[in-house]
């Protein structure tokens, strides 16, 4: 019980709804929580709230955020997340057998995307053209990885 207060007085909250909640730990690490699900990586959150489509906090300075990425848990997300990479209706097989060679195909143009938006908006526009659904699922196609 003391632990979690300690843990509460810590954290500053930057962005609040009912689905969404941002906030900084420690006044270091920022952490996204979208629909109960948790990361500290900026571009996986706004993936996650695309997928989810959320109204997301859009207008927030991207700035403010650690650009530093790992394009795969964006990529999950941007390419169909737990609906298609758990039930595979789609694809042909596993994350885990294809995240190589996706982020090896859409990891740049996704840190290029989060190193350039100025808003989460902004990143959110960029992503989405970037590596969109349908583009990647194409390419997928392409590769075998998809039906």
């Amino acid at each position: 019980m003391k632990r979690r207060k300690s843990v509460i007085e810590s954290e500053k909250v930057i962005w609040e709804d009912d689905r969404v909640r941002i906030y900084t730990l420690h006044d270091r690490d920022v952490i996204f929580e979208v629909d109960g699900d948790v990361t500290l990586d900026v571009a996986e959150a706004v993936a996650m709230m695309v997928h989810r489509r959320v109204d997301g906090p859009w207008s927030l300075d991207a700035s403010t955020f650690d650009r530093s990425v790992s394009p795969d848990r964006c990529l999950y997300w941007l390419s169909g997340g737990d609906r298609e990479w758990s039930i595979m209706e789609h694809y042909c097989m596993p994350w885990f057998d294809c995240c190589a060679d996706i982020c090896e195909r859409w990891g740049g143009p996704v840190r290029d995307a989060v190193q350039s938006a100025s808003t989460l908006g902004e990143m959110r526009d960029r992503l989405t053209s970037a590596a969109s659904l349908p583009d990647i699922y194409d390419w997928c196609i392409g590769r075998g990885f998809a039906r």
